[in-house]
């Protein structure tokens, strides 16, 4: 008797919490994108854009919202952002949305890595010039979607096809779906090309690259 009474307040403790967690996935973000952002210090000096015309969502003085956005910046690095996170909103540990895009990155910042809640990454239109770099994502358990169009990686014959096999939990890619038939490509490809081409030194070399991949369509 005993394990049955607990069973349904077990489950019905799951269930409040999936609720509340729904709720927040559809709070507005919290955007400080176009903000000229050249380190992570100015973002104290700043307020959050408003989204559809609403003030950010507050808990107890912390932001409510599980997505931040903070693309279209010069942000070169992000040391130090979950931290601050941690002092600015209310469930840090579950956001589930970040938005990097159109910034100044070289590489994937291992600071990334703190957002273990990570479901979307938006990485698409920066400066990372090596796929190696994808390798770091593994980490991410609860990644879904990534972009990563927009890089000097985009024009490596090997771009899709390394993200794919290197990320078997992903289910979008650069805005577009992901099938069966696209992994087990990305993975016969691989496997035939045990040490593709993953570095773009430089944005000539990228040109060059790109060049060559659309003669070869051609041909």
């Amino acid at each position: 008797m005993t394990e049955l009474t607990k069973k349904p307040i077990k489950e019905s403790q799951i269930q409040a919490k999936s609720k509340i967690d729904c709720r927040a996935e559809l709070i507005d973000p919290i955007d400080f994108s176009f903000k000229d952002l050249m380190n992570l210090e100015e973002i104290n000096d700043c307020t959050p854009r408003l989204v559809n015309n609403r003030p950010a969502k507050l808990v107890n003085g912390r932001y409510a919202s599980l997505s931040m956005k903070l693309g279209y910046n010069a942000l070169k690095e992000i040391q130090g952002l979950y931290q601050w996170s941690e002092f600015a909103f209310a469930f840090p540990e579950k956001i589930s949305s970040l938005d990097l895009s159109f910034n100044c990155l070289s590489t994937i910042p291992e600071e990334i890595l703190n957002f273990q809640g990570l479901k979307c990454l938006y990485l698409h239109g920066n400066k990372i010039n090596n796929l190696l770099e994808v390798e770091k994502l593994k980490k991410l358990k609860n990644l879904t979607t990534l972009t990563l169009h927009g890089n000097p990686i985009e024009n490596l014959v090997a771009f899709r096809h390394f993200i794919l096999s290197r990320l078997p939990n992903l289910k979008t890619v650069n805005f577009g779906g992901i099938s069966k038939s696209d992994r087990q490509t990305a993975l016969t490809w691989i496997k035939s090309n045990s040490k593709p081409v993953t570095i773009i030194n430089d944005e000539n070399e990228s040109k060059k690259i790109s060049k060559k991949n659309d003669s070869d369509e051609e041909d």
